[in-house]
């Protein structure tokens, strides 16, 4: 198929075979018990329309129907991915992996096929590299600049507390002010049914009781621990964009993520505590990554 990537992208996506399954799809997940987020269903969706559009633009000039999609249909929209959008290969997979399940939706409640033939498409190998960390200079730049925003001391917090324990993103912006106990500078959470407690620094819990005043001159309507300007609960995503922002202001050489952070602390923690304890201390099942490191130059910090 000779489509060019610009003729791809302005095209938007179009109503074709995929289109009503791509939907009950997306109810299905939805009204399901499963642990899958808003958001990864929304870049399921997101995937499979575009698939849906490759589609459209191999068959639109003969008669093609559902029942006639195979395997090679899977594997020239793999490669088309690669050679023609410049996908990396995560994404790759990623969109390989939603075809999956959109195909085992179809077997499993339409029984539109007799097996998942997506699985004869084996995923992309991906090189496995050790996560980049953060130089604490660097660290320290980001976080003045991000504490002359508006709403900074908020943003400021979160960066110290993935710095500081650890904690996965969701499990920080899930946090409710009852698992702030400042009283024994204590951060309190339930993970994997466990009680865990996290202590507060000394530099956390200053900007800690100062965001804490500032969120209550919000007046928010939710418990959440961080919320927006508008009282509202603060998502993931608006962090991201800030802590971007922050980095390119910085003129750094790396383009950090708060996920860099968060490989900053574990490879600190790799040169203190035995593997085993740094995976029940992260919730993370491999980082042979972080223990591997020598001479981590943020082995120094407390």
């Amino acid at each position: 198929m000779n489509v060019e990537k610009i003729a791809f992208e302005k095209l938007g996506f179009v109503n074709y075979v995929l289109s009503d399954y791509i939907e009950n799809f997306r109810k299905y997940i939805i009204n399901s018990p499963s642990s899958i987020s808003k958001e990864t269903c929304r870049l399921h969706c997101l995937n499979l329309l575009g698939f849906d559009k490759f589609l459209y633009l191999k068959y639109k000039d003969i008669n093609f129907n559902i029942c006639d999609l195979n395997e090679e249909d899977i594997k020239d929209y793999r490669d088309f991915c690669m050679k023609v959008l410049n996908n990396s290969r995560i994404t790759v997979n990623s969109k390989l992996l939603s075809i999956r399940l959109l195909i085992k939706y179809m077997v499993d409640i339409f029984k539109v096929y007799k097996y998942n033939f997506s699985l004869n498409i084996p995923k992309l190998k991906v090189e496995k590299t050790a996560p980049k960390h953060v130089n604490p200079s660097h660290i320290k730049l980001i976080l003045n600049i991000i504490r002359k925003n508006n709403y900074g001391i908020r943003d400021v917090c979160i960066c110290k507390i993935i710095i500081s324990t650890g904690l996965k993103m969701k499990s920080i912006f899930s946090l409710n002010m009852s698992n702030i106990d400042l009283d024994n500078r204590l951060i309190r959470l339930i993970i994997n049914n466990t009680n865990c407690s996290y202590p507060i620094s000394d530099s956390l819990f200053k900007d800690l009781k100062d965001y804490i005043n500032f969120r209550d001159s919000l007046s928010p309507d939710t418990d959440s621990l961080f919320v927006n300007d508008k009282g509202g609960v603060k998502n993931i995503r608006s962090f991201q964009t800030t802590f971007k922002n922050a980095v390119i202001a910085s003129n750094l050489p790396e383009e950090y993520t708060p996920q860099n952070l968060r490989a900053s602390f574990m490879y600190v923690m790799a040169s203190k505590v035995e593997e085993d304890q740094l995976k029940e201390l992260s919730n993370q099942k491999i980082v042979k990554q972080y223990c591997d490191l020598k001479n981590n130059p943020l082995a120094g910090i407390n």
